[in-house]
């Protein structure tokens, strides 16, 4: 009896089941796939920074993820789709890849429900050997930051403008005044600042053309390290000075800024009419590996003097008798 009732409950099931039914329930998944992209410097090492792969986009559902150097780029075709074979030119773009460079990998024929695993390893960076690698730099307008004249009150001075300078000082005398005065001053450059270092892949350790032909080798990390220190000093220095008999005078000091931006640059190397290598002569083929900015500081100090008016024709200057007279000291006090 319970092989009857056992008979009967299978029966019911398949008459529940239309055969549209049962070809859905049996429809295989679309073809699919990954492929494993690697991109590395000539020599292998990985490369670093970020970087894109294009040339996928044929791949039915495809997207893609990236980690460190790698990527991997997945596709799905339609349930119970297909995929052709496919050649692709995939191609890595980077911040540290000068030029774009491709790697071919070929997509075979997929029927519904296989799946392949691919991998493409792409080299990318330059030969230094082939470019030129030269210092450029470029100066601002210098800008006077800084300036002051002695101020001692202990001498007669007289109302005159020439230089910028509305008062001066009054030797009227036949001998001459030496003294000594202490001065700002500030000499060097500044920290770099708004640097710029592309790291390009085979521009580690370049060649620098330096006077005479040299060429030093330096890794560009380090040229930027150098030039972004600070080499700045300042302080105060004596300045030992003597005014001429019969002449009017200032002691002055001025500070200036110049705003600079040096630029390590490398420039493809081509063959002149005689078959030798030299760097291109067009300008966009000069490309710009690292750069820093920095501010220049330069101090200008000493006497200035001019004949007194009201002792003409006594003036000589470098003139005059000696007579030991050193109180011509003072402060500098400046006009910001």
């Amino acid at each position: 009896m319970k092989k009857i009732f056992s008979l009967i409950a299978l029966a019911g099931v398949i008459a529940a089941c239309t055969p549209e039914q049962i070809q859905t329930a049996f429809k295989l998944a679309g073809a699919k796939g990954a492929i494993d992209v690697e991109v590395v410097k000539l020599n292998g090492d990985p490369i670093e920074g970020q970087f894109q792969i294009a040339g996928f986009d044929a791949l039915p559902g495809s997207s893609i993820a990236y980690s460190g150097n790698k990527a991997v780029i997945t596709f799905q075709a339609a349930e119970g789709a297909s995929v052709a074979l496919t050649d692709l030119t995939l191609t890595a773009t980077g911040e540290n890849i000068l030029f774009p460079v491709s790697g071919k990998v070929t997509v075979p024929a997929l029927v519904p429900g296989q799946e392949a695993k691919l991998a493409c390893r792409i080299r990318v960076g330059e030969t230094v050997g082939e470019w030129y690698f030269g210092e450029e730099g470029e100066a601002g307008e210098t800008e006077l930051v800084q300036s002051g004249l002695l101020a001692n009150p202990h001498y007669t001075t007289f109302a005159y403008s020439h230089a910028g300078i509305e008062s001066w000082y009054v030797n009227n005398s036949e001998f001459m005044l030496s003294g000594v005065v202490e001065v700002p001053y500030k000499e060097g450059y500044t920290a770099g600042y708004d640097v710029e270092f592309h790291d390009y892949a085979g521009f580690e350790t370049v060649y620098v053309d330096y006077i005479w032909g040299l060429s030093v080798p330096m890794a560009v990390k380090d040229w930027v390290e150098a030039m972004s220190a600070e080499d700045l000093e300042e302080g105060t220095a004596k300045i030992n000075f003597k005014v001429s008999a019969w002449a009017m005078w200032n002691i002055y000091d001025e500070i200036y800024r110049t705003p600079i931006k040096a630029r390590l640059v490398a420039i493809p190397l081509v063959k002149d009419e005689d078959g030798e290598l030299v760097p291109s002569e067009n300008e966009a083929d000069k490309k710009v590996v690292a750069s820093v900015s920095y501010d220049k500081f330069e101090t200008e100090a000493g006497l200035i003097e001019l004949p007194y008016p009201e002792a003409a024709g006594h003036y000589v200057k470098g003139q005059g008798h000696e007579n030991g007279a050193t109180n011509a000291g003072g402060g500098i006090s400046f006009n910001e």
